[in-house]
This record gives C-alpha cells, sequence and structure tokens, in this order.
C-alpha cells in the first residue's frame, strides 16, 4: 500500500505545484508510528521550472492491521518535498506527540528542519563618485531551503551580476551572495535599490538602499568690482553651482595667503530640486585699503570626495584708489540779510566726478537760481548772494567718487543762520547789544533827563536776522507836565523847570508865601494888623502887610544912626523885605549942657531922672537959673540953663 499523507496534517513544510493529493487516513487508523531512518533513496522531480526531491524511510515497527506500501518519486508526488522522519529527531526546538513534530514560529518542514532565508544585507561603497565603476553586494544568509536573490529599482527588477552560494555542514543552511554592476551616472544619484530573498517559506524579504552618488560643483563665479576706493566697504559675491554633496567655500587674499574671517566672509548653501545637488553662494563684504591696491580676492572651493584636496579657484585683481574726502573748514556761518556768503568746501583727497549740494536733505538746483554759483569740479564752494530768510538752513557738500561712481563722500553739515545787524543809534540814548543771533537782545536807555515817548526799549533778535519792535524816540522830559508849579506859571529847562511865581508866593514850586522876617524890638512891642492895633507875636510877617514899633516907657525909638523917630511903619514888599531899616528902643537921655566959665555935674548920668548941677569957675558966680536941672521923660532939662558971670 503507498503512503498516503494528508497535506498539512503533519505540520509538513510543503512547497506547492500542485494540488495535494495523498491520503493518510488508515496510517492514523492503524496506529502506526514512526521508527529510527533505516534507509534514505533520493529522487529528483522537476516541476514548473524548479528541482525537488523526496525523501523516504523504512519504517520497522509495522503491525499486522497496516499493511503499508511505500513507493519513491512517484509523480503523483510532483512538487513535494516530503520528510518522512522518525519523531524523536524534530529539529529546532520542535516537540513530538509520537505521530507529528510541532515547529516553533519560524521553522517549517515535517522535522522543522527548514527555515526562511536571513535578511537581505547590502554592502555599499563608503564614496560613489559619478562615472566610476560600481559594484554592490547582497547577501542572504541561514535559509532552507536555497533562497532566491534578486536586484530591483523603482520596483523592476535588474537583477545582474554573479551569484553565489554556499551551504553550512553543520545546519543545512544556505547563504547566497548577489553583485550589481554599474558605472555610477546621475540617474543612479539618489536612486533606492532594493535586494529581494525568497525561499517560499515566508513572504519575500527585502533590505533597501539609497544611492548617493558624489560629483563635483560647477567652477565658481566671482562677481564684484575691481576699481575700489581705499576704506569703503565692497561687496564681491562667489557662486558654485550643482554639487553633492555642498562644496566648502573659502575666500582669500592670494597675495598675503590669509583667509577672511566669518567677521568679513559668510555663505549660504540652496538646494536644488529637493536635494539633488546644492548651490553654495559666498558674500565677502571688505573694505580694502591703498596697501592692498593690485591684489587679488581669490574664491576656492573644495570638494574632497571628487576633487581631493585641489579646489576649484576664481581670482580677481584689484585696483584700489585713494578714498573721496571732503572738508567744510567752516561749518557755522552768520550772515546778514542782502549779504552775500561762501559756504567753502575742499577735496582733500581722491577725485570726484561730480559735486552736489543739498540743502536740508534736499539736492539744490544751483542752475536754476541767479542767486546760486559754484558747486562744480573747479569750484565745489557754494556762494550765495542777496542772502534772504528762505537761505536759513543746513547745508552739505556731496561728492561722487570717480573710481566706482556710486561712493559718496560728503562733508559735515554746514549751518546758514541769519544774523541781525546792529541797530541804528538813536539820539539822546545809549545802545547796548547782547549779540546778533537769535534770542539776542539790544537795549536802549534814554540820557538823563530824556524819556522815551515812541518805539520799544528792548528790541530781540528774531530768525531771518530781523529785530523785533521799532526803534524808540528819546525826547527831553516835559517837567512842567507834572504841574510843579503850584501858585506861579512853569517853564522846563533841560534836567528840571523853573517857576515864575505869582506876587506873594516863593519857592522852587511857588508854594510858600512871601513872608519878611522880623526881628524882635527889645524894650519895645511891633503892632501888626491891619489897624496896627495887635501886637505881633511872630518873627514873621506876610506879604503886603504892615508894621509899626513902640518903645516902653524911659526909651525913645531911634534909628539905626540915633535919629529920633517919632513914628515908623514898615511894609513887608514882594521880595520878602520890609521897608526902611529896623528901628531902635534907646534910653531917653537929656542932651548934654555947656556952661560958659562954668560946669556941669550929672548925678547919676544923663538919663531921665539924672539931675544936673551947676558950677562956676572960680571968679565967677551962678546967676540967672536954677543951681540943677532934672532929665524929665521928654529928654528935656527942667529949668533954665543958669549963666555964670
Amino acid at each position: 500500500m503507498i503512503f498516503h499523507i494528508i497535506c498539512g496534517l503533519l505540520m509538513f513544510q510543503v512547497v506547492w505545484c500542485g494540488e495535494c493529493t495523498l491520503n493518510s487516513l488508515n496510517w492514523y487508523k492503524c496506529n502506526c508510528q514512526f521508527g529510527d531512518w533505516s534507509g534514505f533513496s533520493p529522487c529528483t522531480k522537476q516541476c514548473n521550472g524548479y528541482t525537488y526531491r523526496t525523501r523516504s524511510m523504512w519504517l520497522y515497527e509495522n503491525y499486522a492491521p497496516c499493511p503499508f506500501e511505500f513507493s519513491t518519486c512517484a509523480t503523483e508526488e510532483c512538487g513535494y518535498e516530503v520528510y518522512y522522519c522518525n519523531t524523536n529527531k524534530c529539529q529546532n526546538g520542535g516537540t513530538s506527540d509520537n505521530k507529528n513534530c510541532f515547529c516553533p514560529t519560524g521553522y517549517y518542514g515535517s522535522c522543522c528542519e527548514q527555515v526562511p532565508p536571513g535578511k537581505p544585507v547590502i554592502t555599499v561603497p563608503d564614496t560613489i563618485v559619478l562615472g566610476n565603476a560600481v559594484t554592490l553586494t547582497c547577501s542572504s544568509n541561514g535559509g532552507n531551503p536555497e533562497p532566491t536573490v534578486k536586484w530591483f529599482k523603482d520596483g523592476a527588477e535588474i537583477t545582474t551580476g554573479v551569484s553565489s552560494k554556499t551551504v553550512s555542514p553543520s545546519t543545512d543552511r544556505y547563504t547566497v551572495t548577489l553583485t550589481l554592476n554599474f558605472v555610477a551616472s546621475l540617474e543612479h544619484h539618489l536612486k533606492v535599490i532594493t535586494c529581494q530573498a525568497d525561499n517560499g517559506l515566508t513572504s519575500p524579504l527585502s533590505t533597501t538602499e539609497q544611492l548617493i552618488v558624489n560629483f563635483a560643483p560647477e567652477a565658481p563665479t566671482l562677481d564684484g568690482p575691481t576699481v575700489v576706493t581705499s576704506g569703503m566697504s565692497r561687496v564681491w559675491t562667489c557662486h558654485s553651482a550643482n554639487g553633492y554633496p555642498a562644496g566648502v567655500m573659502t575666500m582669500r587674499n592670494q597675495n598675503t595667503n590669509t583667509k577672511f574671517g566669518t567677521d568679513k566672509f559668510s555663505t549660504s548653501t540652496v538646494d536644488n530640486e529637493g536635494g539633488k545637488s546644492y548651490t553654495v553662494t559666498g558674500r565677502l563684504n571688505w573694505a580694502p585699503v591703498e596697501a592692498n591696491n593690485g591684489h587679488s580676492i581669490c574664491c576656492d572651493v573644495l570638494h574632497t570626495t571628487t576633487l581631493g584636496n585641489t579646489p576649484k579657484t576664481k581670482c580677481l585683481q584689484l585696483s584700489v584708489k585713494p578714498p573721496l574726502v571732503l572738508n567744510a573748514p567752516t561749518i557755522q556761518y552768520k550772515v546778514h540779510l542782502n549779504a552775500k556768503v561762501t559756504l567753502s568746501c575742499e577735496v582733500t583727497s581722491g577725485k570726484p566726478s561730480q559735486i552736489t549740494w543739498l540743502k536740508d536733505g534736499s539736492k539744490l538746483d544751483i542752475d536754476s537760481n541767479p542767486r546760486l554759483s559754484g558747486g562744480t569740479l573747479a569750484a565745489p564752494s557754494l556762494v550765495i548772494t542777496d542772502v534772504e530768510l528762505s537761505d536759513e538752513a543746513g547745508y552739505v557738500c556731496q561728492g561722487t567718487d570717480s573710481t566706482d561712481k556710486v561712493t559718496i563722500a560728503t562733508t559735515d553739515s554746514i549751518k546758514v543762520a541769519l544774523i541781525c545787524i546792529e541797530p541804528a543809534p538813536v539820539p539822546n540814548a545809549e545802545l547796548t547789544v547782547s549779540g546778533f543771533d537769535p534770542s539776542n537782545t539790544a537795549t536802549y536807555r534814554c540820557n538823563d533827563c530824556y524819556e522815551k515817548t515812541s518805539g520799544d526799549l528792548v528790541l530781540n533778535c528774531m530768525r531771518g536776522g530781523i529785530w523785533s519792535g521799532v526803534i524808540p524816540v528819546c525826547t527831553e522830559i516835559n517837567h512842567c507836565l507834572s504841574q510843579p508849579c503850584i501858585f506861579g506859571t512853569c517853564t522846563s529847562e533841560l534836567c528840571g523847570y523853573k517857576c515864575a511865581c505869582l506876587t506873594g508866593y516863593k519857592g522852587t514850586n511857588c508854594d510858600q508865601e512871601v513872608s519878611c522876617p522880623v526881628v524882635a524890638l527889645q524894650n519895645g512891642a511891633i503892632m501888626a494888623g491891619d489897624k496896627l492895633d495887635t501886637e505881633l507875636t511872630r518873627d514873621h510877617v506876610l506879604y503886603n502887610m504892615d508894621i509899626s514899633y513902640g518903645c516902653d516907657d524911659g526909651y525913645v525909638l531911634v534909628d539905626q544912626k540915633g535919629g529920633f523917630l517919632t513914628e515908623l511903619v514898615r511894609h513887608c514888599g514882594e521880595t520878602g523885605q520890609l521897608t526902611g531899616d529896623a528901628p531902635i528902643c534907646a534910653d531917653i537921655i537929656c542932651a548934654e549942657l555947656t556952661l560958659s566959665n562954668g560946669a556941669v555935674m550929672y548925678k547919676p548920668d544923663r538919663k531921665i531922672g539924672s539931675v544936673a548941677t551947676y558950677s562956676c569957675n572960680q571968679g565967677y558966680n551962678l546967676a540967672n537959673g536954677d543951681l540943677s536941672s532934672t532929665c524929665n521923660s521928654e529928654g528935656e532939662w527942667s529949668g533954665p540953663l543958669p549963666t555964670c558971670k
């Protein structure tokens, strides 16, 4: 009887090539057991382009109820690789129920001897350079049965090259290696290569690898000026396009063999078409000086994977000219209205191609203004005639460097400020000026005895050189306006006035009544009043008043010469003087007596009440009269004067 097995019941690994037709129901009914290997009969069979083999074993523990017949390499078994084995020989950790091998995960076959291939391993060169021959290898290790290894690109099989295999004697497992040979081109760059290994036990195993082709960038281009001005910062740009990976760019001064640092040189990298290549751009911002005249600046692009240590280089030779320098010797001009001013501008270094003047930041159109001239290469200074208010501004002299036609040199800001001229003098006044700039003042002061009758004493210098206010007028002060002469007529004079007083008034301001001083009368009294009947108790009398004098008893009114006055009336005149002279109250004295041929003796004197005694000389006798006389109140001697006979 032919030994039949139902496919899959005994965990046999089956490589399908047709429909399973075996039947083992009778074997199970007989409770037969596997015995040891007692024989081996190999055979091969071709099926669908694959070669299979079968193995058979003899079962020596046969029971009568189990009529077994066994045939090998039966045609109906085509497409099957069947292992009949003793269940005590389950491999790779398989377990047995004395009928079947139960394989752990990842192992297959009746004896668990079949293993899927190992995941493919692709070996790629460290660097692939455009145009070089490249060999890739793919290895799958440890499969049983032998796996098939294939190459794919973009989903299409591209299997070429040499395939080799080895079998491990101890495990009966295969290692298969397949190569792929090509010349690196841009078509290979960034492409994904897949290696697939398959021995039918599981789904095919795949490994992918991206191919990176290194290719040198294009020769660099270096753009920037070749004629520059000393000390002026300029920019040079270097481009290195379409390299992979990105090149390393530097810039250097070829003559000094020094690289420019990061303070002057920077780079940026742009990926092209999503990273298929890179373009590197370098930017040099540098201010050459005259010592760099004739030097060359170079852009170096190093791409070690394709060029080694030899960079691609581009150089430019520089011509460095002296810098353009303009100077304004004077930056502050103070100008009067209608005056002329020259704003000086000097070229102290370099050579300009153009001179331009700016006024408050805007370009001056010198040609269109007849009051302006200059501002040329031959005469860079600016001349302004008939200065007006609109000229007050900030000016800048600006020159364009003839070297590069771009660099601009400027002077400091030049300020034109209109100032005031000295105000006109004013008659009869003094002028003090604090200055002639805006906010300064001019102060007038009228001379003594003069006053401002119009205009302003203080003028302010305003923007535009104009004095505010009106120049004053100083006129002589009219001192009579205050009516100082109370009782009189006022006449104004320089620094004062004169009063012509009315009759009876005096004083500077005619505010005093005229009075005549009166000296007190000793031994008498002074009478005043309309009727001269009131004794005067003051030391003066007013204008046009009269006074009279009277003496006490025993006294007689006399003038300054002693002449008797019977009455004296004095008048107070407009000059403040009494008419006449002041009298005297003199004692009443009788006249001195003369006695011929005799003598007169007075006792005690000749005043009132005194006695005159007569005596005759010897030989004469007193006759015809009294022997004595008394001085009476009238100042006369009583009785007749005697005679001496």
